[in-house]
């Protein structure tokens, strides 16, 4: 029976030690200072993280749908580095690599220094890309059935809401339209960055002309606000 007291006072010491290190393990250091959580494909963001004096970077950050651009430096008590986030239609994280050096003060008046690597925390972000992605069906079909003599009654194509993926709380409320020759756009936006397209939302009216036989009508979800800034060096339309 003592043995067996032995064994079960050994498992829990050894559980306990288990936990222990692997709570170490998961401490993370620092804290961010506030960040934009939804960027733009090709966006720079530049992330300062405030730590204690014996916190120094360790190597390269690691990274996800992002690149990096400037290396993390510290300067004080902030360590500063830069990313760019890559055109995926999907989350971007980042998270510092550090050093933690920790010296300690021993009975006979020598003192003992370790370092430990942990992490950051995380940095997540949404990222407002439509690489490869392919809108919903229009009007919930891949045919549609129309008049073909519309009386000068427009014929309107309506997409269901969407939200981009990498940021799954932001609507997509702006698309590229093509539709066939002869058709006529009620209200139409054009953009010399989309030849014989047409900006719109959700939806777009058209008037087929008299003589039509049918069409192929053709949409790209699109981003004014990532597309159409200079800063950021992205193309058009992506279908």
């Amino acid at each position: 029976m003592p043995t067996f007291y032995f064994h079960l006072r050994s498992l829990a010491v050894l559980l306990l030690l288990l936990l222990i290190a692997r709570l170490s393990y998961a401490q993370t250091e620092g804290t961010f200072q506030s960040y934009p959580t939804i960027v733009c494909p090709g966006e720079q963001t530049t992330l300062r993280l405030t730590v204690a004096d014996n916190i120094t970077v360790a190597d390269a950050p690691a990274l996800t749908n992002a690149t990096l651009v400037f290396y993390p430096a510290k300067t004080g008590n902030v360590i500063d580095c830069t990313v760019r986030w890559n055109d995926v239609a999907a989350q971007g994280t980042v998270v510092f690599k550090l050093k933690k050096t920790t010296t300690v003060k021993n009975s006979d008046g020598t003192t003992t220094t370790s370092d430990t690597y942990p992490p950051s925390p995380t940095v997540t972000v949404g990222i407002q890309s439509v690489r490869d992605r392919m809108p919903a069906l229009i009007n919930g079909t891949t045919n549609l059935n129309v008049p073909l003599c519309s009386n000068g009654q427009p014929i309107t194509f309506t997409l269901p809401q969407e939200y981009f993926v990498g940021a799954s709380s932001v609507p997509i409320t702006e698309y590229v339209w093509q539709v066939p020759t002869g058709y006529q756009v009620v209200n139409p936006v054009t953009s010399p960055d989309f030849p014989g397209g047409y900006l719109s939302g959700r939806s777009l009216s058209v008037i087929p002309p008299a003589s039509t036989t049918g069409g192929i009508v053709r949409v790209y979800q699109y981003s004014r606000a990532c597309n159409e800034n200079t800063n950021f060096n992205n193309p058009g339309a992506r279908s």
